[in-house]
């Protein structure tokens, strides 16, 4: 049996083999979901950042899968990540720059982050279109998003108070796919409330 094998650009790990049979799902570097086979159920979890099960079916195996079976159910349980996380095949491309202002700005697929403090912590508001919907912060290793007044999303990098270069685009990217997710389940009204960031240093977590 396999132990690792990557499907539509998610990377699978077998963690272990049985009672329960239990995968690993990751996005680059960032652990995305948990599948498991357990009393005769398929189950795929999202982990804390978005709190519940996406995706239930009942295979033939106990609390293994059958081989036969083992790569149509990792399959189907990886479009039902897809759909959580708002993923439609559609590349995430990112696009830096610096406002009038003089503050870094990122835009992933039609999400403008304005950065708002560049370390300890390194925290960003999202805005779609003039909408601030969303707030990024990373202090002490713990990276967390936000979409309006709820936690859709969070992370352990390496970096502590400011990510590490190779990391940086991958998490964005991760916490920005939770906040569109969130969006396009959420009811179509401006944030009416002031919330944001909270000008860095000495907050906390």
């Amino acid at each position: 049996m396999f132990t690792e094998i990557k499907i539509d650009g998610f990377r699978l790990e077998l963690t272990c083999p049985q009672d329960p049979e239990r995968w690993e799902v990751y996005d680059g570097p960032v652990r995305v979901a948990t599948m498991t086979v357990r009393d005769g159920v398929f189950n795929v979890n999202a982990p804390d950042e978005y709190g519940h099960e996406v995706y239930g079916a009942y295979p033939q195996g106990e609390d293994r899968f059958a081989d036969h079976e083992r790569l149509e159910f990792l399959e189907k349980g990886v479009e039902a990540i897809k759909a959580k996380l708002g993923v439609t095949g559609a590349s995430w491309n990112i696009d830096e720059q610096y406002d009038d202002d003089g503050q870094l700005t990122r835009t992933i697929d039609g999400y403008r982050l304005v950065q708002t403090c560049g370390a300890c912590p390194e925290q960003y508001d999202v805005y779609w279109e003039d909408d601030k919907c969303g707030y990024l912060r990373l202090r002490h290793g713990h990276f967390r998003a936000e979409y309006r007044d709820e936690v859709v999303f969070t992370a352990y990098p390496n970096g502590d108070g400011i990510f590490d270069t190779d990391e940086r685009t991958k998490y964005l990217t991760a916490a920005v796919k939770a906040i569109d997710a969130a969006r396009r389940k959420a009811p179509d009204v401006t944030w009416g409330c002031a919330y944001g960031s909270d000008g860095g240093g000495d907050g906390g977590d």
